[in-house]
C-alpha cells in the first residue's frame, strides 16, 4: 500500500511554492510540514510532503 497519490516530492513543492528545492527542505527541517517523512532511512533518502500539510502551509501563508 502507498501514499504517493496524494504526497508531493519536494521537487514538486517547489514548483508550486515558486521556491528552490533547498527552500522546501527547510520548511520541513523548521517544521512547516509536520508530516513530511524520508521514503527510506538513509541519510540521502528524498523526502514526501503530504498534501493536507501544503494545503495548511497554503492556507497560513494567504490568511493576514
Amino acid at each position: 500500500m502507498t501514499q504517493d497519490r496524494k504526497d508531493l516530492s519536494v521537487a514538486q513543492v517547489a514548483v508550486i511554492l515558486v521556491c528552490s528545492s533547498r527552500h522546501v527542505l527547510n520548511l520541513i527541517n523548521s517544521g512547516h510540514f509536520p508530516n513530511a517523512y524520508k521514503m527510506n532511512p538513509g541519510k540521502r533518502s528524498v523526502y514526501r510532503i503530504p498534501k493536507k500539510d501544503l494545503d495548511a502551509f497554503l492556507k497560513l501563508r494567504t490568511v493576514k
